[in-house]
């Protein structure tokens, strides 16, 4: 269930990286109802592990990809 759950989360952050809305660790740890600190170890997890080429955008606050 918990693997399920972690998709999820990995899936609604792709859905708002690829929209352009620069989620951030905040946003994902308010949407599901987790730790701020789990939020930043998803982002984390999907950086390392799924190579997801996400960058942090300080003006926008949130993230983004490198090559759109």
């Amino acid at each position: 269930m918990a693997k399920k759950l972690s998709y999820e989360r990995y899936a609604w952050f792709h859905g708002r990286v690829k929209s352009g809305a620069f989620p951030n660790s905040a946003r994902l740890a308010e949407r599901f109802e987790i730790s701020q600190k789990q939020a930043q170890r998803d982002v984390e997890f999907m950086k390392e592990r799924l190579h997801a080429p996400l960058l942090y955008d300080a003006v926008h606050r949130g993230y983004t990809y490198e090559n759109d």
